[in-house]
């Protein structure tokens, strides 16, 4: 909730981040069950199970990176952590210490780990924060693959329900509009008159990049808001029978978010 304080608490954001995940996991594990005998919902809660786990591992993984980071950069007999902000400080005037080289040939050291690397870099690195997200999508793809297999199955047995159609159609067109500079680019390459290869690439990637980050995105939104008008309650709040399973997922699953 405060992305610009430096993490200090780190303790109390693990704890955070385990009561998230077995709290979140728990409840989609219930939610499996209770679905077993409808595939569409199953596979659903398939996906939204998927999700609960990155975000918690995630979070359980960065308060452990911050703890390990505090541990060696805390000088010897200091009984207080370090902040994040000046972590990154330090490490760099030991690398040109160690390296004597300048701050344009400054590099991280052998015996830095890999992910520290891309942790640190995530946090002041922009380029390499958007790779962060692009992994987080990866991950993630296979269960929103599943999820939305269902979904799709789901709305074609809505019995041409307006609202659905309508909300099918927007999201459809919206990740079509990629379908333009890719046949373009296909299109393109055929034409015997056409000899930049580069300019073809880049109207290949962008119609594909334009589909996956639209897709991966308004996926979430999408099958949230057809639930929602198949069920006749787009608000999404829970029936009697359900309501002690949906709030302590909705609390657990966004515990992290109070990280210190």
């Amino acid at each position: 909730m405060m992305p610009f304080r430096p993490v200090k608490y780190s303790w109390f954001d693990l704890a955070l981040g385990v009561v998230g995940l077995c709290g979140s996991t728990a409840m989609s594990i219930v939610t499996l069950v209770r679905c077993r005998n409808t595939w569409q919902l199953l596979v659903i809660a398939v996906w939204k199970l998927s999700m609960s786990l990155l975000n918690g591992i995630t979070s359980i993984h960065v308060a452990l990176l911050f703890r390990k980071a505090s541990r060696k950069e805390r000088p010897e007999g200091a009984a207080v952590e370090v902040p994040m902000d000046d972590l990154g400080t330090e490490r760099e005037e030991q690398a040109a210490r160690l390296t004597s080289l300048g701050p344009e040939k400054r590099g991280p050291q052998p015996s830095d780990s890999a992910v520290w690397i891309l942790l640190c870099k995530a946090f002041y690195d922009p380029t390499s924060y958007h790779n962060c997200l692009q992994v987080e999508f990866i991950l993630d793809l296979p269960g929103m693959i599943a999820g939305m297999s269902g979904l799709m199955n789901l709305v074609m047995h809505s019995e041409g329900h307006r609202g659905v159609l309508k909300i099918t159609a927007a999201f459809c067109i919206i990740v079509g509009i990629g379908l333009i500079p890719f046949i373009r680019g296909v299109f393109e390459a055929e034409n015997e008159d056409i000899t930049d290869f580069w300019e073809r690439c880049g109207q290949l990637i962008v119609g594909l990049g334009w589909m996956f980050v639209t897709f991966t995105i308004l996926s979430v939104f999408y099958s949230d808001w057809v639930l929602g008008m198949m069920t006749t309650n787009l608000v999404g709040l829970p029936t009697g029978d359900s309501s002690v399973f949906y709030w302590t997922y909705f609390i657990s699953k966004r515990l992290p978010m109070f990280s210190w």
